[in-house]
Protein backbone atom coordinates (compact mmCIF):
# COMPACT_ATOMS: atom_id res chain seq x y z
CA UNK A 1 0.00 0.00 0.00
CA UNK A 2 1.38 3.45 -1.03
CA UNK A 3 2.37 5.58 2.24
CA UNK A 4 2.37 9.28 1.46
CA UNK A 5 4.10 11.78 3.38
CA UNK A 6 4.83 15.64 2.85
CA UNK A 7 2.88 15.60 -0.06
CA UNK A 8 4.96 12.62 -1.81
CA UNK A 9 5.22 8.77 -2.06
CA UNK A 10 7.92 7.13 0.60
CA UNK A 11 9.27 4.01 1.50
CA UNK A 12 7.78 2.69 4.41
CA UNK A 13 10.65 1.55 6.89
CA UNK A 14 8.47 -0.13 9.46
CA UNK A 15 8.01 -3.98 9.48
CA UNK A 16 4.61 -5.14 10.86
CA UNK A 17 5.04 -7.58 13.53
CA UNK A 18 2.00 -8.86 14.13
CA UNK A 19 0.66 -11.52 17.35
CA UNK A 20 3.35 -13.28 19.62
CA UNK A 21 5.71 -13.44 16.06
CA UNK A 22 9.73 -12.80 17.47
CA UNK A 23 10.71 -8.93 16.77
CA UNK A 24 13.71 -8.56 14.23
CA UNK A 25 16.88 -7.48 16.75
CA UNK A 26 16.75 -4.10 14.64
CA UNK A 27 14.85 -1.83 12.44
CA UNK A 28 11.94 -0.19 12.69
CA UNK A 29 8.59 -2.40 13.93
CA UNK A 30 4.88 -1.47 14.31
CA UNK A 31 3.50 -4.16 16.93
CA UNK A 32 -0.56 -4.04 17.91
CA UNK A 33 -1.26 -2.49 21.54
CA UNK A 34 -2.10 -6.04 22.55
CA UNK A 35 1.56 -6.57 22.74
CA UNK A 36 2.63 -2.98 23.85
CA UNK A 37 0.20 -3.81 26.82
CA UNK A 38 1.02 -7.06 27.51
CA UNK A 39 5.09 -6.89 26.96
CA UNK A 40 5.84 -3.51 27.03
CA UNK A 41 8.73 -1.78 25.18
CA UNK A 42 10.60 -4.20 23.75
CA UNK A 43 14.50 -3.41 24.86
CA UNK A 44 16.16 -3.40 21.33
CA UNK A 45 17.73 -1.54 18.11
CA UNK A 46 15.43 0.22 16.13
CA UNK A 47 12.37 2.31 16.48
CA UNK A 48 9.05 1.46 18.24
CA UNK A 49 5.42 2.02 16.76
CA UNK A 50 1.97 0.83 17.46
CA UNK A 51 -0.80 0.03 15.44
CA UNK A 52 -4.22 1.21 17.44
CA UNK A 53 -8.02 0.22 16.90
CA UNK A 54 -10.23 3.10 16.57
CA UNK A 55 -12.06 2.24 19.64
CA UNK A 56 -9.71 2.43 21.85
CA UNK A 57 -9.10 5.33 24.61
CA UNK A 58 -5.85 6.77 22.96
CA UNK A 59 -4.93 8.03 26.69
CA UNK A 60 -4.19 3.90 27.08
CA UNK A 61 -0.76 4.86 25.39
CA UNK A 62 0.46 7.38 28.13
CA UNK A 63 3.17 4.56 29.98
CA UNK A 64 4.28 4.33 26.54
CA UNK A 65 4.37 7.53 24.94
CA UNK A 66 7.69 8.87 25.33
CA UNK A 67 8.81 5.29 23.71
CA UNK A 68 6.74 5.56 20.68
CA UNK A 69 8.07 7.03 17.38
CA UNK A 70 4.86 6.19 15.46
CA UNK A 71 1.20 5.69 15.88
CA UNK A 72 -0.85 4.34 13.53
CA UNK A 73 -4.20 4.82 13.43
CA UNK A 74 -7.10 2.75 11.64
CA UNK A 75 -10.25 4.58 9.47
CA UNK A 76 -12.05 1.04 8.69
CA UNK A 77 -14.32 3.05 6.18
CA UNK A 78 -14.73 6.70 5.05
CA UNK A 79 -17.75 7.20 7.61
CA UNK A 80 -16.20 5.98 10.61
CA UNK A 81 -14.04 9.36 11.53
CA UNK A 82 -12.97 8.27 15.26
CA UNK A 83 -9.45 8.29 14.51
CA UNK A 84 -9.38 11.89 14.25
CA UNK A 85 -10.54 12.42 17.53
CA UNK A 86 -7.43 9.61 18.59
CA UNK A 87 -5.25 12.17 16.36
CA UNK A 88 -6.43 15.54 18.11
CA UNK A 89 -6.22 13.96 21.28
CA UNK A 90 -2.53 12.45 21.21
CA UNK A 91 -1.37 15.33 18.98
CA UNK A 92 -2.83 18.52 20.60
CA UNK A 93 -3.80 17.12 24.13
CA UNK A 94 -0.92 14.47 25.09
CA UNK A 95 1.73 16.72 23.33
CA UNK A 96 2.79 13.73 20.96
CA UNK A 97 5.86 14.57 18.73
CA UNK A 98 6.23 11.71 16.36
CA UNK A 99 4.65 10.61 13.69
CA UNK A 100 1.28 9.15 13.22
CA UNK A 101 -0.06 7.56 10.74
CA UNK A 102 -3.60 7.43 9.05
CA UNK A 103 -3.93 3.31 8.02
CA UNK A 104 -6.87 1.45 6.80
CA UNK A 105 -9.44 3.29 4.21
CA UNK A 106 -8.23 7.24 4.65
CA UNK A 107 -9.34 9.07 1.46
CA UNK A 108 -7.75 12.05 -0.14
CA UNK A 109 -10.34 14.41 0.55
CA UNK A 110 -9.72 14.07 4.16
CA UNK A 111 -6.36 15.15 3.81
CA UNK A 112 -6.47 18.95 5.13
CA UNK A 113 -8.81 17.84 8.06
CA UNK A 114 -6.44 14.40 8.61
CA UNK A 115 -3.18 16.99 8.60
CA UNK A 116 -4.96 19.41 10.65
CA UNK A 117 -5.51 16.52 13.12
CA UNK A 118 -1.83 15.80 13.34
CA UNK A 119 -1.93 13.24 11.33
CA UNK A 120 1.79 13.36 9.33
CA UNK A 121 1.47 10.42 7.01
CA UNK A 122 -1.47 8.57 5.09
CA UNK A 123 -1.32 4.96 3.72
CA UNK A 124 -3.45 5.13 0.66
CA UNK A 125 -5.48 2.05 -0.33
CA UNK A 126 -3.93 2.75 -4.32
CA UNK A 127 -7.76 4.39 -5.22
CA UNK A 128 -6.98 7.70 -5.48
CA UNK A 129 -3.66 8.53 -7.32
CA UNK A 130 -1.19 11.02 -5.62
CA UNK A 131 -1.82 14.16 -7.75
CA UNK A 132 -5.29 14.08 -5.53
CA UNK A 133 -4.05 13.53 -2.21
CA UNK A 134 -2.29 16.58 -3.15
CA UNK A 135 -5.04 18.49 -4.60
CA UNK A 136 -6.99 17.99 -1.51
CA UNK A 137 -4.22 18.70 0.71
CA UNK A 138 -3.65 22.21 -0.64
CA UNK A 139 -7.54 23.00 -1.42
CA UNK A 140 -7.89 24.32 2.38
CA UNK A 141 -6.47 27.26 2.39
CA UNK A 142 -8.34 29.16 5.10
CA UNK A 143 -9.76 27.89 8.42
CA UNK A 144 -12.18 29.05 10.74
CA UNK A 145 -11.98 27.09 13.82
CA UNK A 146 -9.97 29.17 16.73
CA UNK A 147 -7.35 27.70 18.75
CA UNK A 148 -5.81 25.00 15.84
CA UNK A 149 -2.82 24.95 14.56
CA UNK A 150 -2.62 24.33 10.64
CA UNK A 151 0.54 22.24 10.32
CA UNK A 152 0.77 18.90 11.44
CA UNK A 153 2.39 18.40 14.76
CA UNK A 154 2.13 21.90 16.24
CA UNK A 155 0.45 21.70 19.20
CA UNK A 156 -2.65 24.20 19.29
CA UNK A 157 -1.91 27.58 21.15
Amino acid sequence: MPLIADGHYVDDTWERVGGEAPLPLDGDVLVDFARLKEHGAPNREGRLGVQLANNMDITELTPWLDQLDLVALEFPSFNDGRAFSQAQTLRHTMGFKGEIRATGKPMADQGPFLIRCGFTSFEASGRQPLEVWQQAIASVQRVYQAGYARGAGEPRK
